[in-house]
């Protein structure tokens, strides 16, 4: 929900509550579908493609110390799936439990323009990686969620 008719930024919230322990990170649900909160009248325009970037809320940040963690995330206009946001606790010493329906993060559309013949024809879903490899970093256990 935009909070006012200003605001640039629709608010996702928490579909599950989480903790998240200092200085870790948890992948937060959302419950929310890209396709129902985009802009049914959002035009291509000079060949620019809609997206989504999700940011993070300055109050939660300022506040609680907590982060999207790869902000701003991007959200390709074929995204299927269900929105989902990293959340960094900032905190070296406290646990920071983030109850359902908690504002986490903010939608911000935006559009992208890129080169044609660069372009790929095939949906997806998976996100957080899902057009790469899979691969995790050398030195990484590739297993998502820090404690």
């Amino acid at each position: 929900m935009y909070q006012t008719k200003y605001s640039a930024g629709l608010d996702l919230c928490a579909a599950a509550a989480v903790t998240i322990r200092p200085l870790g990170s948890a992948t937060v649900d959302t419950g929310v579908y890209l396709k129902d909160v985009i802009p049914p009248d959002l035009p291509v325009i000079d060949d620019g493609l809609p997206f989504a970037m999700v940011c993070s809320r300055s109050g939660l940040a300022a506040n609680d110390g907590i982060i999207v963690l790869n902000a701003p995330g991007i959200i390709d206009a074929d995204y299927e799936d269900t929105i989902k946001v990293v959340l960094y606790n900032t905190n070296p010493k406290i646990s920071i439990h983030v109850p359902t329906g908690a504002r986490i993060a903010q939608l911000v559309f935006a559009y992208a323009y890129r080169r044609t013949e660069l372009v790929k024809q095939e949906q997806r879903t998976g996100g957080f990686g899902s057009t790469g490899t899979g691969e995790p970093l050398p030195g990484s256990t590739g297993t998502g969620d820090k404690p």
